[in-house]
């Protein structure tokens, strides 16, 4: 529910939504691209039947109102992130065709590719191997910080959080139970 607020898919029934000390109540998960928040959900909203490419690039803003896509650019801008990430994804490559995997880092490079402030995980390495996971999250951790962008990470793997993040804040039911520095526990 948290997830679906934050991506303006649903509204929220109470509370209000800050960043920045700024308040926010997104409609439409475009609004809240536009304040800052990419979501990699759970199960990958993905145009099956589109490439990786055109998943990655879909809904990105414009650079001005005549610009046409430079396809090399936006295509080597996107190999980058592949290079980062070591993955191994062809572009070209119909999403319907991709393992769970692949759907799972076109949904991250979509989201990485539009520059967000917030990055919001919903359990992203839940099919991941304990090694895969590891280097997957210290990747991340490093590249976020690289490029000052916060994480709100969802999971129900507690070892992951502990080790993952820096704040951990429990809910249950929907209610705030608590938030805790890492370091604290």
């Amino acid at each position: 529910t948290l997830v679906n607020i934050l991506s303006g898919l649903i509204p929220p029934t109470d509370g209000v939504i800050k960043i920045g000390g700024k308040a926010y109540s997104f409609h439409s998960p475009k609004e809240a691209l536009h304040a800052g928040i990419a979501i990699v959900h759970q199960r990958p909203r993905l145009a099956e039947n589109a490439t990786v490419f055109e998943n990655i690039i879909m809904g990105a803003p414009k650079k001005n109102f005549f610009s046409i896509v430079n396809i090399h650019t936006e295509k080597q801008k996107i190999k980058n992130l592949l290079s980062i990430w070591n993955i191994a994804l062809h572009l070209n490559e119909r999403v319907k065709n991709l393992s769970s995997y692949g759907q799972f880092y076109t949904a991250l490079f979509s989201a990485l590719y539009r520059n967000p402030e917030f990055l919001i995980l919903d359990e992203p390495v839940s099919a991941f191997s304990k090694n895969r996971r590891a280097h997957f999250f210290a990747l991340l951790k490093t590249m976020c910080k690289d490029k000052n962008i916060g994480i709100i990470l969802i999971t129900h793997n507690v070892t992951d959080a502990v080790n993952v993040a820096d704040k951990i804040s429990v809910l249950k039911n929907g209610k705030m139970q608590g938030s805790f520095l890492t370091e604290d526990l």
